[in-house]
């Protein structure tokens, strides 16, 4: 039997807007809508490590973000995106490259099932800022002893009950829990009510099973029950696919069905066996492996949310325009490409999407915003 002791299990949900690329009513007050003055922040944010909102705000505390820092800190994801291990270069490449920025919260997020738990549960938030929107990420960690069902089944509660407070306040749903954080991401970044976002149908998750004891689920090797149990790991929420198990299974060869990441839209299980061994380099190699499948999944699909929201306008400014082809070129030609993010090309509406880009991406010049 298969018994879990250790498992990362990462919650992200997607908002995508605009704001910056019109004519805001309001200045920002981060500078998140000018190319050179967000490689600056980048620059400042790299080399402090952590600065506080209140510092780039003129003194005005953040309704909700609080230390600010690069995102590409301590992640290999980003040298393989960039194709650089020149760190040092990385906030001038900033606009250009579309990266974001990560903020802790002024806020303290805890997480409480009513229900006893086989495993011990700490909630980390943090946000993830692009210039045309942001996600609200919540990693946990599951720390005990405990089953593959048990873990399938600790998911889907995760989506359907209320397990998370903000401060003293109410317990609310993860969905719930997502409205409240934007509130103050709009207001911190962006244009309150008037920032108009669009948010993702559902939320992202992704886990990785970092430590375990016993046997292996083999894929090759499931019950109709145990197959049950692991697509709900990828899709916690909703009715399944309806499409063969086998469909959702991205495995590498002569592995024996022990190295594999199952997939659906938004959802990534990773269980790689030969990491799971207790020696070297095992472990820091398993959370770069999780880092990378979640930030691949997430910076794909804010991309693909640009190249739709970018579509429905009649006339695209300058900025804009660049920064749709960067999200083509990354999606059509990435420079890394992992499994997370090979099944989410895979997808129909993604190829859709990048197909309509070609015709958006090229605006008549004299329609450009030269300002």
């Amino acid at each position: 039997m298969t018994t879990l002791t250790d498992t990362i299990v990462e919650l992200a949900d997607r908002h995508t807007t605009l704001y910056h690329f019109s004519e805001p009513p309001n200045p920002a007050i981060l500078p998140l809508n000018d190319p050179e003055k967000y490689c600056e922040l980048h620059a400042t944010l790299a080399a402090e490590k952590w600065v506080p909102y209140s510092k780039l705000s003129g003194g005005k505390p953040g309704a909700i973000l609080d230390d600010l820092s690069p995102a590409y800190q301590n992640h290999n994801y980003w040298k393989w995106y960039l194709g650089s291990h020149d760190y040092e270069s990385y906030p001038d490449r900033a606009w250009q490259n579309l990266l974001p920025i990560k903020a802790r919260l002024t806020a303290t997020v805890s997480f409480e099932l009513n229900a006893k738990l086989p495993f011990a549960v700490r909630p980390i938030p943090r946000i993830l800022l692009y210039p045309f929107g942001w996600s609200t990420c919540v990693s946990l960690r599951l720390l005990g002893v405990y089953r593959i069902s048990e873990l399938s089944s600790f998911l889907q509660r995760v989506m359907a009950e209320k397990a998370f407070r903000i401060d003293s306040g109410p317990s609310l749903s993860l969905s719930q829990f997502f409205v409240e954080i934007a509130r103050g991401v709009r207001a911190d970044a962006f244009g309150k009510n008037k920032t108009r976002d669009q948010e993702s149908s559902e939320p992202f998750v992704v886990t990785t099973v970092m430590a375990k004891h016993g046997g292996s689920p083999a894929v090759g090797a499931l019950s109709f029950e145990e197959q049950t149990h692991m697509l709900r790991l990828v899709r916690p929420a909703g009715p399944l696919s309806g499409q063969p198990f086998e469909k959702h299974v991205f495995q590498w060869p002569n592995a024996k069905g022990l190295k594999y990441v199952l997939f659906d839209d938004a959802g990534r299980f990773n269980w790689l066996e030969h990491r799971l061994v207790p020696e070297g380099r095992n472990r820091q190699a398993l959370h770069c492996y999780h880092n990378n499948s979640f930030q691949t999944l997430v910076q794909a699909d804010h991309f693909l949310a640009l190249l739709n929201a970018a579509g429905k306008q009649k006339v695209l400014t300058d900025k804009l325009f660049d920064v749709v082809q960067t999200a083509r070129t990354y999606l059509k030609t990435p420079t890394f490409k992992n499994a997370s993010l090979r099944a989410f090309l895979g997808r129909a509406d993604v190829q859709e999407a990048l197909a309509q880009a070609a015709d958006i991406a090229l605006p008549a010049k004299d329609t450009h915003d030269t300002k």
